[in-house]
């Protein structure tokens, strides 16, 4: 999570994101908050692709900025249809 900011400060910055919930140091949703929360990683859009199923979890990660949210098993054409959907709207 912590290294993952700090990625997403780097010049060239990345298109898109894809943030798990689940992680060692700081979890998904609190990486997402803090991209979100500061102006130069903000529009970089984020897609949670993890194992935390059910509603609850889906609403919290696009209530904090979220554009998409996957459950693993991820299928590997579905996942890229959506990345791509993503890049493209970030692009218009």
């Amino acid at each position: 999570g912590t290294i993952g900011i700090k990625i997403a400060k780097m010049v060239p910055q990345p298109d898109l994101i894809l943030l798990d919930i689940m992680m060692p140091d700081i979890d998904g949703y609190e990486v997402c908050q803090k991209l979100k929360s500061q102006p130069n990683t903000a529009h970089i859009p984020i897609i949670f692709v993890t194992a935390k199923i059910g509603p609850e979890a889906e609403v919290k990660g696009l209530v904090l900025g979220a554009v998409d949210y996957l459950t693993k098993p991820i299928t590997p054409a579905i996942a890229l249809q959506r990345v791509k959907t993503h890049i493209t709207l970030y692009d218009q």
